[in-house]
């Protein structure tokens, strides 16, 4: 009878710490080129006991990735994600930014080794 209980109690703290839930809190995207020959990606996880984070950095870390997988192009087309999973007392944050690298300099006012971001042109006209 003890031994049932148990393993009823064992079975339910087992499925209670495995459940997780999964929201999407961000999305964006870029321009997307005509030429996606070359497709870049990074991503970085973030975690946190109750929800409590200390740094936001793992940021810009998805940021540097991009530019270092882009060194003499331009990046285009971003598509960056911002998701976290809710496990029952730990916090997973994740930053996921894909695109492409366009072959061709940076654009003027970017360092040399860092790819510029290209931004969507207004409707009906240029910048």
């Amino acid at each position: 009878m003890i031994q049932d209980r148990l393993r009823s109690l064992l079975l339910l703290l087992l499925l209670v710490a495995s459940s997780a839930c999964t929201t999407l809190k961000s999305f964006s995207m870029t321009q997307v080129p005509a030429d996606r020959s070359r497709p870049v990606e990074a991503s970085e996880t973030s975690g946190g006991l109750f929800g409590i984070f200390f740094s936001n950095s793992f940021v810009d870390e998805v940021a540097e990735q991009l530019r270092a997988k882009c060194p003499q192009g331009r990046l285009s087309g971003v598509v960056t994600k911002y998701e976290s999973t809710l496990y029952v007392i730990w916090v997973s944050r994740k930053i996921t930014a894909t695109g492409y690298c366009l072959p061709g300099a940076p654009s003027p006012g970017a360092p040399a080794a860092a790819p510029s971001v290209v931004s969507p042109s207004p409707p009906g006209g240029t910048p």
